[in-house]
This record gives C-alpha cells, structure tokens and sequence, in this order.
C-alpha cells in the first residue's frame, strides 16, 4: 500500500458594504481537494467480496457565502445567511 498525501488549496475574499440600516457581507470562495481515496467492496457470485484498487478523485468547489442584516424598523431587525456551491469530483485515476 502506498497511500498519497492529501492536498488542499483554498481561497476566499471577504467583501463589506455598511450603512446605517444595512448590512451586506459577500465571500467568494474556491477550493479543491487532491488524492481522495474512493474503496468499493463488490460480491462475486459464490457470496465472496472483491475490492478493486482503490480510485482517487481531485474534489473542485466554488461558491459565495452571503450575510446581510437590515434594519427594518427601530425595534424589528432581518438577518439573512446562506451559501450557494457548485461541487464537482473530477479525475478519478487508480
């Protein structure tokens, strides 16, 4: 067995607008993960189990992380959290 190291990159950037109701908060982000093992266990017809060399992918995503915060009235306030990704495994290789 000879197991590879995994490898991980990632970036952001943080984004800020403010006013005196509004707050907005905008973090764009990349990452990906390298070497990433896959094992499957199959059953042959005589009810023995097979293991094929494991397969290893790169992991790719990309999205936005969005925060704002609104005053709606002196007593009443809205907070708002989410974040949109698009993930994608690519280059599976043994």
């Amino acid at each position: 067995l000879d197991p590879l190291p995994q490898l991980v990159q990632q970036a952001e950037l943080g984004l800020r607008y403010r006013s005196s109701t509004l707050r907005l908060q905008l973090t764009p982000f990349w990452s990906r993960l390298s070497n990433i093992p896959t094992q499957q266990l199959f059953n042959n017809p005589d009810g023995s189990t097979y293991t094929p060399p494991p397969l290893f992918s790169t992991q790719r995503t990309i999205g936005i992380e969005v925060e704002a915060n609104a005053d709606l009235t002196s007593t009443l306030n809205l907070n708002i959290a989410a974040t949109f990704q698009d993930s994608q495994s690519r280059g599976f290789a043994t």
